[in-house]
């Protein structure tokens, strides 16, 4: 006799409904394969997206419709293309009446959807944050022995803290969850047990970059121009703009300068990570705090 266990699946199933060119974009077209092992690869990954679609008998239509433009998936699945076989529906599903089919009910398994609530029909409904929608940026400080000099330098740590991390914690500890934000990552093994929590950066707060001579007297006078606007930040990473910028107009447009030899705007096109000098600003920079009547401070920490 065959026995079954229940176990809790590490990445639960879900049902989203989209719009078909948008399930369909990253299909491979197989003509365009330039030997035999890539197109088995091709044909993997197209397998894959179409059986994905839950409905069976959209999966049939749209199989039917490729082998009808010689498997030419550019052609196929273009607007143009997605319009035909809407057309053809009927001749592509043995004579049967078959709706247009312009959105589809696709089967994933995602490890990032987590439950509004706990309690009644909450428990079984799930969200996920947007992509793009960063919104915690963690500095951690730790000292490490620096053998070269016999001293011990303190070290800043950073990483990006999911929002649902940041909504457990606060079903956690309810309103005093900012206090135990630090032991909370620790449990979590976010953060390292040697490391401590200095601060919490997210989008359009404003950070202060110190000169050399500032952070060795430890005196802080701030000067506008070394105040940096949060842009948005990923993983380890992070960028920041002037604060006499409001939004770039072009993509990358703070980090590009001319260059008179090429005659042309050079620099990496992505938001700075560095102020003008090369000195990379989270290494050192401070959190700003502005109150209601707009006078700015350093932050404590």
């Amino acid at each position: 006799i065959d026995i079954y266990y229940f176990t809790k699946e590490k990445n639960r199933c879900f049902a989203t409904r989209k719009d078909l060119i948008t399930v369909l974009s990253d299909f491979k077209n197989i003509v365009k394969a330039k030997n035999e092992e890539e197109k088995k690869k091709f044909e993997k990954k197209n397998r894959a997206i179409i059986e994905s679609i839950t409905d069976e008998s959209i999966q049939k239509i749209l199989m039917a419709h490729l082998a009808a433009n010689n498997n030419d998936s550019q052609v196929a699945f273009s607007a143009e293309g997605i319009d035909e076989m809407n057309r053809n529906i009927v001749c592509l599903n043995n004579g049967k009446f078959h709706k247009p089919i312009k959105r589809v009910r696709v089967y994933e398994q995602s490890e990032i959807k987590f439950s509004v609530g706990q309690n009644g029909s909450k428990a079984y409904k799930f969200v996920e944050a947007d992509k793009g929608t960063n919104l915690f940026f963690v500095v951690c400080q730790k000292e490490v022995y620096d053998k070269e000099s016999g001293v011990e330098k303190k070290v800043r740590e950073f990483t990006t803290i999911p929002l649902r991390m940041v909504i457990n914690c606060q079903k956690n500890y309810g309103k005093n969850w900012q206090w135990q934000f630090e032991t909370f990552l620790k449990k979590e093994k976010i953060i390292k047990q040697d490391s401590h929590l200095l601060f919490v950066l997210s989008p359009n707060d404003l950070v202060y970059v110190p000169t050399e001579k500032q952070i060795q007297n430890g005196i802080f006078t701030i000067d506008r121009e070394h105040i940096y606007i949060v842009n948005d930040f990923n993983d380890s990473t992070i960028y920041f703009r002037p604060v006499n910028f409001e939004k770039a107009i072009a993509e990358g447009e703070v980090d590009l300068r001319f260059d008179k030899d090429k005659m042309r705007n050079i620099g990496s096109y992505s938001h700075k990570t560095a102020t003008f000098d090369g000195v990379l600003i989270k290494t050192i920079c401070v959190p700003l705090v502005i109150d209601r009547l707009g006078n700015v401070s350093l932050k404590k920490f």
